[in-house]
């Protein structure tokens, strides 16, 4: 980060100013990033599930 903590230079904002804008923002990126793996991994769930659903049936139909 360019703040005057590290830099030591006087003109640059310092780092809470920095953390008030960047961490709301931060956070909202995590935020939908976690829910669209999760809607993903929800998304591929079903379709595992019924796919091995309908082998399943279609696998046991021909033992007979």
């Amino acid at each position: 980060m360019n703040v005057r903590e590290f830099t030591g230079d006087e003109g640059n904002t310092t780092q809470p100013a920095v953390w008030k804008v960047m961490g709301p923002i931060s956070f909202a990126i995590i935020f939908i990033l976690l829910g669209y793996a999760v809607m993903l991994y929800m998304k591929v769930g079903e379709t595992r599930g019924s796919g091995s659903a309908s082998s399943a049936t279609s696998s046991s139909s021909r033992r007979k």
